[in-house]
């Protein structure tokens, strides 16, 4: 008695086992699937000076992916990024900036906060040496990714004042690259 349930339990697994697609397929994930963004671009203002060229690597945590039919600029889905920026201003070899960037984006516009440690030396001594607040609005146009914003300065030991500012607030203005 148990001899045929056990050769109709084999021979029903078999024939499962035939009409189910079991093969499992591995694609290769891109690159940047895993939500990174690489910029590069240049920049004004008290958080670079001038920055050129400017570098950014971004990582994307997205919030939400439902009913997320958005335009293909920017950002797909709704997402938090953080990140760290760097630049440099190839003219003038002893200027550059660095910081960690923290910011939201969501179809062509984002909102993002850096916090930047600015130095500028020239060969005899260190001219300038400034730790800036930096929050920026931006939008994306393509592959483009236009940010500006003031800057508000946190530290400073300055020996230039006022390089783009309206009033009393120093803008910084940022032109960007997105690579994704």
């Amino acid at each position: 008695m148990k001899t045929p349930i056990l050769f109709f339990l084999v021979l029903l697994f078999h024939l499962e086992a035939k009409s189910t697609p079991w093969k499992i397929v591995q694609r290769q994930p891109s690159r940047f699937e895993n939500g990174m963004m690489f910029s590069v671009g240049l920049s004004a203002g008290q958080e670079t000076f001038i920055g050129f060229p400017k570098f950014g690597a971004y990582k994307q945590f997205p919030i939400h992916y439902a009913r997320c039919k958005g335009p293909q600029l920017g950002f797909r889905h709704p997402a938090i990024y953080a990140g760290v920026d760097g630049s440099l201003f190839v003219f003038f070899a002893g200027a550059f900036s660095v910081g960690p960037t923290i910011g939201y984006g969501h179809g062509p516009f984002s909102i993002d906060n850096s916090l930047t440690f600015t130095l500028i030396t020239q060969p005899e001594s260190v001219n300038e040496k400034n730790w800036s607040y930096n929050p920026k609005i931006g939008i994306n146009i393509g592959p483009v990714w236009l940010k500006a914003g003031p800057s508000f300065s946190l530290y400073a030991e300055s020996d230039w004042d006022g390089w783009v500012q309206t009033g009393n607030v120093h803008l910084n203005f940022e032109l960007l690259y997105l690579v994704r």
